[in-house]
């Protein structure tokens, strides 16, 4: 944490008796002093929250005596019964020197925290301003006033299992949290409320710039919502402070996701066992996909997409019928996760009549485009990987985590093709390399494994989270040359995407729509003499339509290959200047 500032670096100095104010306000709005005489029983039961919450409605409960513990207290480590806040005395006190730098810097922007329970860090945020005269900044206050959202695992696997949302404690309405601030007299017009959920709420906040960014939604979808909403808006100079990074797996792993994905390479700066903060050095854009939609909490995923390939009619049409069918969700899981190959089949088939079902007149206008998109899958055959491992590693470029990789079941439509990858990274000396389409992320442990090799580095993009290949990349140690975007590609613009472009690989829905338009998007994004790698040019012709519609657009041809194994690859190479 930066050293706290003298006095003599703020507009007014602020007398002792504001700094005794705010030392002992952080010790009542903790019970720090005059401690709780009574405590909450203990939450390992499962009757608990019912319980605690039918009491609650006739004004009752059971309690036991407090024996209090002042030191797990200021280390925010227990749950008080009565204090206005659980984050301890060592946050309140990061908190307070936070504001004060960004005061002592003038450092633009209002305070913010999401996530607030019973008020009391926001209180305190106020209390501050209130002593050093900060007229012109607001505090503003999030929070759904009704406890934690019950976790979507399908949009945000990380939050499986969470029970917090069935804790009636954490349920603080807003017109207590409001009597709080009144009962500190800080209720008063530099105090904004912004009531609901944080994916309905934070999206559209009417605030600009924040200055101090506190966060304590403990989920990965409240903090990964927080901070795609927010963090754009926070000023150079200003602080991102999370509370529970140490404390919850989820909330972890929300703030490392982001910071990777946005290449926040500002360090984390502990606070106690659990919190941590960090000082802003370079802004971010905005993020335009803040919130996953509605739809794909309920479907899986289908509906979330903004590509080109959903304007096609024939796909909405299947879209449509394979979200309101459970027995095609049933038989093609893999649809919820955007891979369609399968059910494209299933859709020629029935609408050419050779599969009897109740959807054929639905389907029967769109045989032609059905008949262009579909694939036959195949299987790869069998394959000597010991021999393969063992003269890969007397070789000049071991590359096992590649090998590993290709022996994945969900490998192989692709497998083959990964050594072809690796070759063009090593011997060609591609070190710049954008990849749009991870999925499981086997072309990207070849790519990364690669570019390692020649100090190279990824930037993958998919409109899907990933999450398989993230913590595969993770495990493998690979991640540290790797930036991933969950982010509709077409939508990016060129400051998003590193550039100029060593190798390009397109690995997406495969439809001509998409592909052309992919294609229009990133080669003027690729250097002189660099190369562009599709797969899937064989299994789905609307692929090399694509490319032979641009590669006969060329004033320069580019040099082409193609490779009709594993449903085909096919590879550009620029024309060199």
């Amino acid at each position: 944490m930066d050293p706290q500032p003298t006095q003599d670096k703020f507009p007014t100095p602020v007398p002792e008796a504001g700094r005794l104010y705010l030392d002992f306000f952080k010790q009542v709005v903790t019970r720090t002093i005059l401690p709780e005489r009574y405590g909450d029983l203990p939450r390992d039961f499962e009757i608990w929250s019912d319980l605690h919450a039918w009491l609650r409605d006739r004004k009752l409960a059971f309690v036991k005596v407090n024996s209090f513990d002042a030191e797990q207290r200021a280390e925010g480590r227990d749950w008080p019964s009565e204090a206005e806040t659980m984050i301890g005395l060592r946050r309140l006190d990061n908190l307070q020197q936070c504001i004060e730098r960004v005061l002592s810097d003038r450092v633009p922007g209002d305070l913010f925290e999401a996530g607030v329970w019973r008020g009391g860090a926001s209180i305190f945020m106020r209390a501050v301003l209130k002593v050093y005269g900060a007229g012109d900044r607001k505090v503003w206050v999030a929070d759904s006033f009704q406890g934690l959202p019950k976790p979507d695992p399908r949009s945000y696997p990380k939050d499986r299992g969470d029970r917090l949302w069935t804790y009636a404690e954490l349920s603080i309405s807003l017109e207590t949290v409001k009597a709080n601030f009144a009962r500190y007299g800080l209720l008063d017009e530099q105090v904004e409320f912004l009531p609901g959920w944080f994916r309905d709420t934070l999206p559209n906040a009417p605030v600009n710039a924040l200055a101090v960014l506190r966060l304590d939604g403990d989920l990965y979808e409240s903090t990964m919502i927080a901070l795609r909403a927010l963090y754009p808006r926070v000023s150079v100079g200003g602080y991102v402070i999370i509370d529970d990074y140490g404390a919850l797996e989820c909330c972890r792993a929300a703030v490392d996701d982001f910071r990777s994905e946005f290449g926040i390479r500002e360090e984390l700066l502990p606070i106690d066992w659990t919190g941590v903060c960090w000082r802003i050095e370079r802004s971010v854009p905005a993020v335009r996909d803040v919130v996953k939609p509605v739809e794909q909490a309920q479907y899986g995923g289908p509906k979330e997409r903004t590509t080109l390939a959903e304007h096609e009619p024939a796909l909405n049409t299947l879209l449509e019928l394979y979200e309101n069918r459970p027995d095609l969700q049933e038989a093609f899981p893999e649809g919820f996760h955007w891979d369609f190959r399968r059910l494209l089949d299933w859709a020629r088939k029935v609408a050419g009549n050779e599969y009897l079902d109740g959807a054929a007149p639905l389907l029967r206008p769109y045989l032609g485009w059905f008949t262009l998109n579909s694939v036959d899958l195949s299987s790869s055959g069998v394959v000597p990987w010991d021999l393969l491992e063992a003269a890969s590693g007397v070789s000049a470029n071991p590359l096992p985590r590649t090998l590993q990789s290709m022996r994945n079941p969900n490998c192989v439509d692709i497998g083959e093709h990964l050594t072809m990858l690796t070759i063009l990274v090593i011997e060609f000396g591609l070190k710049e390399i954008v990849e749009i389409g991870t999925r499981e992320g086997n072309s990207t442990i070849a790519l990364l494994e690669a570019a390692r090799t020649i100090r190279g580095r990824v930037f993958s993009v998919d409109v899907e989270p990933c999450w398989a290949a993230r913590e595969r990349i993770e495990a493998l140690g690979l991640a540290e040359d790797w930036v991933f975007r969950q982010y509709n590609a077409l939508a990016l613009t060129d400051a998003d995407i590193p550039h100029p472009i060593d190798l390009l690989f397109i690995d997406t829905f495969h439809l001509y729509s998409q592909t052309l338009a992919e294609l229009r998007k990133f080669m003027p994004l690729v250097r002189p003499g660099g190369w562009i790698v599709l797969h899937d040019s064989v299994s789905f012709p609307g692929v090399s339509k694509a490319v032979l519609e641009v590669v006969r657009s060329c004033a320069r041809k580019p040099a082409f290959y193609s490779f009709v194994h594993q449903n085909g690859l096919s590879l550009l190479r620029l024309p060199v200047d």
